[in-house]
This record gives structure tokens, sequence and C-alpha cells, in this order.
């Protein structure tokens, strides 16, 4: 197991392309998420932009593992605070949206990928995925959502942008991150009705 997770001797492919930095290591394990659009109101995005800007002015690139972990840790947490509040019209509460995303989860198990827990939020997924060979989590995302957006779209009779641009994730560190990232996603629909989200584990991560 634990050549899944992040190997501090081997290189690390960093990836700051985006909004969002991104790591990279061949067939690590990866909590992940991605959400709606209109998930974050303008105010929330600008306040955790400049949370962003303030915390990359105080740490210059390129970042070592201690720093990123503590992006994340000041990032994700304040993200993840906000998509809990349930903002925009959360069309994931509604089943027959959550089951496209979900059979498109299902799809690439096994195949690009293993698929090991998610949860499907009202307005956003978390996910817990280990890419297969030198594939990607946001080449594997990033097909997930076209598929996923085109086929909810045409059920809501709508078009333009489903999902929001970015995918963040962070590399698993060890065993027990796993089981924490894990119980957070069973925990995470806690105040939700059970006709509201999705919850997946894989049988022998539970």
């Amino acid at each position: 197991m634990a050549s899944f997770f992040l190997d501090k001797k081997s290189p690390i492919e960093k990836n700051n392309n985006g909004d969002l930095p991104h790591w990279f290591q061949p067939e690590k394990i990866q909590y992940v998420t991605f959400r709606l659009s209109d998930s974050l109101p303008v105010v929330k995005i600008d306040e955790l932009n400049e949370i962003r800007k303030r915390f990359m002015a105080a740490h210059p690139q390129p970042w070592d593992e201690k720093t990123m972990k503590k992006y994340n840790m000041v990032t994700g947490n304040h993200q993840e605070d906000i998509l809990d509040r349930g903002y925009g019209e959360c069309h994931l509460k509604h089943k027959e949206y959550r089951k496209i995303v979900s059979d498109s989860l299902h799809f690439g198990d096994g195949k690009t990928y293993q698929l090991i827990a998610f949860v499907i939020m009202p307005n956003h997924v978390h996910l817990l995925i280990q890419p297969y060979g030198e594939e990607r989590v946001e080449t594997i995302i990033g097909s997930i959502k076209r598929f996923t957006a085109r086929a909810i779209n045409e059920k809501l009779g709508r078009s333009g942008a489903l999902w929001q641009r970015e995918v963040w994730s962070r590399i698993v560190r060890n065993p027990s991150g796993l089981t924490r990232y894990i119980e957070y996603i069973k925990q995470n629909p806690r105040n939700l009705k059970e006709e509201e989200y999705e919850l997946y584990i894989r049988k022998d991560f539970m």
C-alpha cells in the first residue's frame, strides 16, 4: 500500500499553470474536489482568491512539501466550508443528475484509474482516486466534467458552463491520511437528507 502514497524521495512534478497548483507522481492516490460553476458566490470567490493571493505573496514558489501542505490546509478547508453551505442552484441534489455523475465516475474505474471513494453533494463532488500509469487527475476529471456537463445541460434544457473550470487536488501522504479522507467523505453529507447525496466507498477500503 505504501507505494500508492506520496514518495518524498522521488521527483514531484509541480504544475502551476492554472489557478490552482497540482502535484504529480505516477499512480498515487489523490483526494479531489470539483464543483458546480455557481457553487461559490462572487463575494466568496473574491474572499478565497484574496486568501490565496496573501499566501502566495508570503510563500514564493517553488514550494516544498511542507508549504504545499499548509497551502492545501488554508485554502482547502476554507473552500470546503463555503461549499457545504449549499450556495447555487445545487443541481446535484436531484437523483437523476447525481446518477449521471456517479455513472461517469464508475465508467473509468478499472480502466484509467481505481475509484476508492466519493460523495456527490448538492453542489460539489469529493473523491479519492488512484490514476493508473501516467494518467493525470486533471485529464481524468476534465473528461468526466465534459461528459456530465453535456448530459446534465441537455436534461436541464440549457447550455453554458456547468462545472467550475479548476479541479482542486492533493496527493495522499500516508495510510492515516487516507483513513482521514475516507472518514471526511463519509461524514460530509451528515446534515443532508439521504435523497440529497450519493456516497460510495470501495469495499476493501471501508
